[in-house]
C-alpha cells in the first residue's frame, strides 16, 4: 500500500520520466580520459527508475474504476513497460561493459513483466502489439551493445594509459595505482610492472590490445563461452602480460549475462508474435506448465 500510495502521488515525475526514456538516444558527456576513474552516476538512477516504472505498470494494471476506464489503464500501463525497454538502448552506445550490463538487466525486467502476462493471458492483444513494436525498432546485432563495448573498453584504457602513465616513469606509476584500486593487495605484476623500462612497458600495452581484440573476435562465434574462458584463464596466468594481467576486464562473464538477456529478449518477442496471431492467447506449446497449487 505504501509503494502504491507513493507511485500514485509521484505521477507527474514519472510521466515525464516515460516521455524522457522514449527519447531517441542520450548522450551522457562521459569523461572517457578519466579511465577508471570515470564517474557513471546515471546508471544506478537508470536501474532504480526502470524498476519505478515497472511498479508502476504493475499498479496501473490492478487498478479499475476511478473514472477511468481499464483499457486506458492498460494503456498507461503498457507505456511504461515501452519506457523501460526503450531507456536500456541509452546505454547502448556507451562502449563501456558495466552499460550494457545495466542495459540488459533494465531489459530483461521488463520482459520478465511481459512474460508473465502472457502466461497468465492478462495482456491485451493491443498492449502486445505496442510493445512488441518497441521491440521490433531495437538493433538486435548489438543489442545492448556489448561487443562493441569490448573494443570501447580497450579504447579507454588505450586514452587512460597514455594520458596517466607517460613517461619513463609510467610504469612505476600504474604499479602504484593499480595496487590502489585492487581488493587484494599488491599482485606478483605489479613489481613486474614498476621494473619496466618504457619500451618493455609499450609492448606490453600491445599484448594487452591482443587480448582485447581476440576477444571481440570470439564474441559471436558458437563456441565464444568457451574461447573467452580460456582467454580469461590466459589473461589471469600472465599469457598477454603484466599490464593485461592487472588491468584487463573479466569479459566471459560479461559474455553470459549478455547472452541471457538477449535469449530473455528473444523469447519475449517469440511469445508476443504468438499471442498475437493467437488472438491474445498463450498457444498450448508455449504455456509453462502450473506450479502445485497454481489455480489460475
Amino acid at each position: 500500500e505504501a509503494t502504491d500510495s507513493s507511485l500514485a502521488q509521484h505521477q507527474e515525475y514519472i510521466k515525464r520520466l516515460v516521455e524522457t526514456a522514449m527519447m531517441d538516444q542520450c548522450d551522457w558527456g562521459l569523461n572517457y580520459e578519466a579511465g577508471f576513474d570515470l564517474l557513471m552516476p546515471q546508471l544506478g538512477i537508470m536501474r532504480s527508475s526502470a524498476r519505478t516504472l515497472m511498479a508502476d505498470a504493475t499498479r496501473l494494471e490492478s487498478l479499475s474504476g476511478c473514472g477511468m476506464q481499464v483499457a486506458e489503464y492498460q494503456s498507461e500501463a503498457t507505456r511504461r513497460v515501452k519506457a523501460a525497454m526503450h531507456m536500456s538502448q541509452h546505454v547502448r552506445n556507451d562502449r563501456i561493459l558495466i552499460s550494457g550490463l545495466v542495459g540488459a538487466a533494465m531489459n530483461s525486467l521488463a520482459c520478465g513483466w511481459v512474460q508473465e502476462r502472457l502466461q497468465s493471458q492478462m495482456l491485451s492483444t493491443e498492449s502486445a502489439v505496442q510493445v512488441l513494436s518497441t521491440m521490433r525498432t531495437m538493433n538486435e546485432s548489438d543489442l545492448f551493445g556489448m561487443h562493441e563495448a569490448v573494443r570501447g573498453e580497450w579504447d579507454i584504457m588505450n586514452a587512460m594509459l597514455a594520458s596517466k602513465f607517460a613517461g619513463e616513469e609510467g610504469p612505476r606509476r600504474l604499479s602504484e595505482y593499480v595496487v590502489t584500486l585492487s581488493r587484494d593487495g599488491v599482485h606478483p605484476a605489479d613489481e613486474a610492472i614498476s621494473k619496466m623500462t618504457r619500451k618493455e612497458f609499450d609492448d606490453a600495452i600491445v599484448r594487452m590490445q591482443a587480448f582485447y581484440a581476440d576477444s571481440a573476435a570470439a564474441w559471436d562465434k558458437a563456441d565464444a563461452q568457451e574461447q573467452l574462458s580460456r582467454l580469461a584463464t590466459a589473461v589471469a596466468s600472465g599469457e598477454y602480460g603484466p599490464v593485461a594481467t592487472r588491468l584487463a576486464a573479466v569479459l566471459d562473464r560479461a559474455w553470459s549475462a549478455d547472452k541471457k538477456a538477449r535469449d530473455t529478449f528473444a523469447t519475449t518477442k517469440k511469445m508476443l508474435e504468438a499471442y498475437i496471431q493467437n488472438d491474445g492467447k498463450m498457444p498450448a506449446e508455449m504455456q509453462k506448465p502450473a506450479a502445485e497449487g497454481d489455480v489460475r
